[in-house]
């Protein structure tokens, strides 16, 4: 347990996925690596770890987390790991306000915690639109 738990009861799951534009190039072992070099120096220890269901770009394994788990904390990759789609994010993030479940953005260094933190994050996603290239080996 993290030295800013606050109680038994406390717990931070980290979050991985391959189901947006963005993370869809992101190998899941480099997204975990950036979230244990963003924890790490917090203090932050994750209880477990959530990967979402492939193809599904409504997040339905992040909404349940928020919804049922409840946890005090989840650990993201980026603020690019919320849909795109603004009314599928808003859903998202009116669950982690109503459940008071702080989302860190390890990519970023920001944490989304209230309805002020929403404008950064659709400020940031709506800036402009980032052309994802693969190349094949």
């Amino acid at each position: 347990m993290s030295s800013n738990n606050k109680s038994d009861n406390y717990t931070c799951i980290s979050y991985v996925n391959n189901n947006t534009r963005i993370t869809s190039g992101i190998p899941i072992v480099l997204q975990r690596l950036m979230m244990r070099d963003y924890c790490t120096p917090k203090g932050i220890t994750y209880t477990y770890e959530q990967l979402e269901l492939e193809v599904m770009a409504h997040l339905p394994t992040l909404q349940h987390i928020i919804e049922y788990d409840r946890p005090n904390e989840i650990v993201l990759y980026s603020v690019y790991s919320l849909p795109e789609n603004p009314k599928l994010r808003a859903a998202i993030l009116d669950l982690a306000l109503k459940y008071n479940v702080k989302l860190h953005f390890s990519n970023e260094d920001y944490q989304f915690e209230n309805e002020e933190d929403r404008h950064w994050v659709d400020d940031v996603l709506g800036f402009g639109t980032i052309e994802v290239l693969r190349h094949e080996a």
